[in-house]
């Protein structure tokens, strides 16, 4: 049987604090607390500064977006060139498909 235990709201927005400012990790707050990092996201979520737009949480979240997004252009660039290369043989006759 799970418990559950009531995490003072000091506590709470302490750690919301040093993941906004701090760029603390959740994970690294779930350690340091001894919180589940289900509970440090859900926190987060219904935190009413995340539901504005024009606050940090989504400028966070657009970051993290870029950074995804410029990894899968190093990847798609690598496949392009890749295939370039194959093609290159092909018309050279060097490679028979």
């Amino acid at each position: 049987m799970k418990w559950f235990r009531k995490i003072p709201e000091e506590i709470k927005s302490q750690i919301l604090e040093n993941i906004k400012s701090n760029w603390k990790s959740v994970p690294q707050m779930a350690d340091e607390y001894n919180i589940s990092t289900k509970t440090i996201y859900a926190w987060i979520k219904n935190d009413t500064e995340y539901k504005n737009p024009k606050s940090w949480w989504y400028s966070r979240s657009a970051i993290l977006e870029i950074n995804r997004l410029k990894k899968e252009k190093k990847d798609l660039i690598s496949i392009i060139w890749s295939l370039t290369v194959v093609v290159e043989k092909v018309k050279k006759k060097e490679i028979i498909l």
